[in-house]
């Protein structure tokens, strides 16, 4: 399932502003749709640093989450809306048959 079975969550509204700085450890999520969402609410914090680090057991995610995570930051006049979609929808089908390919 691409968006899991929960809403995205802005997890830096579950922290404790102290001195500034949050560190938040995601833990086999299987895609980034916290930390998207995270990332995308940081206007309403007054964190001055926030700190995101992500676990996966499988190593293939870590593929899936860079490529997710580079599509939403790319700028929108470098790459389309269209073929940010695309490629961010079609994605777990290329990874899918790339890790089908590699076992054979």
């Amino acid at each position: 399932m691409l968006w899991g079975s929960s809403p995205c969550l802005d997890l830096a509204a579950y922290g404790e502003v102290g001195d500034g700085h949050l560190n938040i450890l995601i833990v086999s999520a299987g895609d980034t749709r916290h930390l998207l969402q995270t990332l995308a609410k940081r206007y309403k914090h007054s964190y001055k640093k926030i700190s995101i680090y992500v676990y996966e057991p499988v190593v293939d995610m870590y593929a899936r989450h860079i490529q997710q995570i580079a599509l939403a930051l790319e700028p929108i006049d470098r790459i389309s809306l269209s073929y940010k979609v695309f490629n961010y929808l079609h994605f777990p089908q290329i990874l899918g048959v790339l890790l089908r390919l590699r076992k054979n």
